[in-house]
């Protein structure tokens, strides 16, 4: 088993870094969830929006993370 790559945080996008990103979001209630791994610890947390980039980069912003999972 290979170890993952550490997530990097993605910068606030500005006009000369080309085009915009596709921004997806959802509403209270209707939020898909991810479980992410801080410190060693799998976390459970909503997702708020997708960034999905001309370069195929995604971002996700998330709410924080609970301690225990669904």
């Amino acid at each position: 088993m290979s170890a993952a790559e550490e997530p990097e945080e993605a910068p606030p996008w500005r006009e000369r870094h080309g085009p915009q990103p596709q921004v997806y979001s959802w509403p209270p209630g209707k939020r898909p969830a991810l479980s992410i791994r801080i410190d060693g610890r799998w976390r459970y947390c909503s997702v708020h929006m997708r960034y999905t980039y001309p370069d195929g980069r995604v971002a996700y912003q998330v709410a924080s993370a609970s301690r225990t999972g669904p």
